[in-house]
């Protein structure tokens, strides 16, 4: 008798078990995302920000480079 009660709980379990994960895989499936979600930059984005800002830390950098260099002559 305990092992057609424990085969049947197993059963139960497995039975649970494959329900929650069908229904966390489907949620994870339709694209369903918390309110405050924002998708990550892709490599072009990157690339252009990074490239956009460079210029202008390139632009400081030189003139404080300008600035040091006449100080010590």
């Amino acid at each position: 008798m305990g092992f057609v009660a424990a085969g049947v709980l197993a059963a139960l379990g497995l039975i649970i078990a494959v329900i929650i994960g069908a229904l966390i895989w489907k949620k994870r499936a339709s694209g369903a995302r918390s309110p405050d979600y924002t998708p990550a930059q892709t490599k072009e984005q990157s690339d252009a920000s990074s490239n956009s800002s460079n210029s202008t830390n390139n632009d400081r950098c030189d003139s404080i480079a300008e600035k040091l260099m006449t100080q010590t002559e």
